[in-house]
């Protein structure tokens, strides 16, 4: 978060956007020769800054995909947890119960990965690279132990 401008700030934006057409960030509005401290057109606060004409969240988002869909299942198959028992079936099998909180634990870890994401946006690409294929290879890697367990558990194929 940015405080409210001051003088050197305004004046360095003034400076900037005589004479020269550019777009508010927000309703596209020309803020050629502005002068006051918000868009005429959308009251949006107007500062001048650095930045990237293109962040890149490819690598972010497909990290956050395994996360997110752990996260989902994970809350799915806690209802046939809780409703096994309350309609007279028993407490869910060991395994049902570790897979979930599994499933909760990963949800957890995107959570962690959204608050940590400028960290992960300012590794160079090739690390996001690998971070976000760590992220799949884990997840697929527990799937596939999770399967193999309940072959062994029902006695082979």
């Amino acid at each position: 978060m940015h405080e409210t401008m001051g003088q050197d700030d305004a004046a360095k934006l003034r400076d900037f956007l005589h004479g020269r057409d550019v777009p508010c960030p927000v309703c596209r509005y020309n803020l050629r020769d502005f002068t006051g401290p918000a868009c005429p057109e959308c009251r949006h606060e107007i500062v001048l800054t650095v930045g990237v004409t293109r962040p890149r969240f490819l690598w972010f988002l497909l990290a956050m995909i395994p996360c997110g869909f752990s996260g989902i299942a994970a809350a799915i198959l806690l209802l046939p947890i809780i409703m096994q028992p309350l309609m007279g079936g028993g407490a869910a099998e060991g395994l049902i119960i570790a897979l979930d909180l599994l499933g909760w634990l990963s949800a957890v870890g995107g959570l962690v990965l959204i608050r940590y994401r400028f960290v992960f946006l300012r590794q160079a690409p090739g690390r996001q690279r690998a971070l976000a294929l760590a992220a799949w290879g884990m997840h697929i890697l527990a799937l596939l132990l999770f399967f193999a367990t309940m072959l062994i558990i029902d006695g082979g194929p």
